[in-house]
C-alpha cells in the first residue's frame, strides 16, 4: 500500500508541477479490506489512514482546499460514517456551497428501498 500511496504522491506533485489546481484524491475503499478480527482492525485503520495521508502529505494549501473551489454543490459518500463526515462541513468547516450527502452504500449488492433512501 506504501509503493501505491507514494506513486499518488507523485503524480499529485506533478500535476502540480503542470499547473493544475483541482485535484481529487479519493480515499480507497478501505472498508471492503476491513479485517474480521477485532484484533486486526486498529492496526489495519492506522495503516490504511497513513497510507493515504502519504498521497496528499506535500500537497499545496490552494489545491487541497475544498473551500476554494469553484463548486455549485459537492457530494459526499456519507451513508457509512454515520453522518460524521457530512457534520464537518456543519459544524467546524465554512462552506457556502451546496453539499450533496450519499445515502447508500454504492458498493452494497443489495439496493435500498425508496423508503429506506428518504429516511
Amino acid at each position: 500500500m506504501a509503493a501505491i500511496a507514494l506513486a499518488i504522491k507523485d503524480e499529485i506533485e506533478d500535476l502540480e508541477r503542470a499547473g493544475i489546481t483541482v485535484i481529487q484524491i479519493d480515499e480507497a475503499a478501505l472498508r471492503e479490506g476491513f479485517p474480521l478480527r477485532k484484533s486486526e482492525q486498529t492496526s489495519y485503520l492506522e495503516w490504511v489512514v497513513h497510507s493515504f495521508r502519504i498521497t496528499n502529505c506535500n500537497v499545496e494549501d490552494t489545491t487541497q482546499s475544498i473551500i476554494n473551489m469553484d463548486a455549485d454543490v459537492i457530494t459526499i459518500e456519507n451513508s457509512r460514517s454515520d453522518e460524521k463526515l457530512l457534520s464537518v462541513f456543519c459544524e467546524g468547516v465554512k462552506y457556502g456551497a451546496g453539499i450533496g450527502p450519499g445515502v447508500y452504500d454504492i458498493h452494497s449488492l443489495r439496493i435500498p428501498s425508496t423508503e429506506e433512501i428518504a429516511d
